[in-house]
């Protein structure tokens, strides 16, 4: 998903003439630049991106194989401001935008998935243009929910307030004196996020309430440079109380878990460079280790152990579509593999003595 959000971001890139071509693959290299299409079998290109110029209009199309996977339509004004924005998806419509001659949003639809009208978003200014609402409309035109706002004299946000229904179910409050924000408040229904900021713009506390009852603190510590040296968490409902210390270069090197006074357990934190290698967690009768190994900076093995015995090993064959497969160890010997692409299990493997003895893929009885 990301790699296609990758792709889609490139609608946005390029400077273009009247029809132009770009391709790329399914590990989202950077997009090429076609001079010609003549020699492209367009079904064998993985994505192609297909960029036109009609008069005041820009039409963004993107293919997979030769099938059409989204397009973006663009229009402009004779200041060439956008005016009109529209996005479809496998050849449905799911949104559609209009715009003031200065750019700014007067009016959203979006659609659902069949193509059916959802909803509609007015977007409303005040004299200065500074935007005062935001209202969600249903198509017989009734308001189903509405978000003010209000602004400082320097164009800074002071707040939002949430309206479904003429019932308020959220704020949002910043306080800020020359352009830094000292205060951040939160709400929705009882509960309230209250955010404090130090001289140097960093997080001092966050502060939960339950109405008027505060049931969560979390604190800051910095040194005298601005970097994080410690952090409070504590959960007055439960007394569990968690204690963070950061190394020099403002990672986490210590974790301690507390029940009021009693220490549970404390778990060391260990880096190459800015990458965890190993983790340590102890506690009473408590022993577990975790190794982290990369190849180019990526992650490449996790290693678990238990009271000093292997208990799995999880190798990534992509990080960064949750491909890997998990090794699964009684005694220090394997006895399960298990291989996951996209996070999803497609296959389980059974071992005897180092053997495979037995073998399932997803879908097999």
């Amino acid at each position: 998903m990301r790699r296609y959000a990758f792709l889609i971001f490139l609608f946005l890139s390029f400077t273009i003439s009247a029809q132009d071509y770009y391709l790329s693959n399914s590990l989202a290299m950077e997009m090429e630049y076609l001079e010609s299409i003549d020699d492209i079998v367009i079904d064998q290109v993985e994505w192609l991106l297909k960029v036109e110029r009609r008069d005041k209009q820009k039409i963004s199309s993107l293919y997979k194989f030769g099938i059409e996977q989204k397009v973006i339509i663009r229009e402009y004004n004779s200041n060439g401001t956008l005016d009109f924005y529209s996005e479809s998806i496998d050849g449905i419509l799911i949104e559609e935008t209009d715009y003031d001659d200065d750019g700014k949003i007067l009016e959203s639809r979006t659609y659902n998935n069949d193509g059916t009208f959802d909803s509609l978003w007015n977007y409303l200014y005040d004299i200065d243009e500074e935007l005062l609402k935001i209202e969600k409309k249903d198509k017989s035109g009734s308001v189903l929910s509405a978000i003010d706002y209000s602004f400082r004299d320097d164009g800074s946000i002071r707040s939002f307030f949430e309206y479904e229904e003429d019932s308020l179910k959220h704020r949002e409050i910043w306080n800020s004196y020359n352009g830094e924000i000292s205060m951040e408040m939160k709400a929705g229904d009882l509960l309230r996020d209250i955010v404090y900021y130090n001289d140097l713009n960093k997080v001092d506390s966050i502060l939960q309430y339950d109405d008027d009852l505060l049931v969560y603190e979390e604190k800051y510590y910095y040194d005298n440079k601005g970097q994080s040296e410690k952090i409070e968490k504590y959960n007055y409902l439960t007394s569990y109380r968690i204690e963070i210390l950061m190394n020099k270069n403002g990672y986490i090197s210590t974790e301690k878990h507390y029940q009021k006074e009693l220490l549970l357990f404390t778990t060391q934190y260990n880096y190459n460079d800015y990458q965890v290698i190993r983790k340590e967690k102890t506690g009473s009768g408590l022993r577990e280790k975790w190794l982290y190994f990369y190849i180019d900076e990526q992650i490449s093995e996790e290693v678990y152990y238990k009271q000093g015995v292997l208990i799995e090993k999880k190798k990534y064959t992509d990080p960064e579509t949750g491909s890997y497969t998990l090794e699964l160890f009684n005694k220090g010997e394997i006895f399960m593999n298990l291989v996951f692409e996209d996070d999803v299990k497609v296959r389980e493997e059974y071992f005897e003595g180092g053997e495979i003895v037995r073998s399932r893929d997803l879908g097999d009885l």
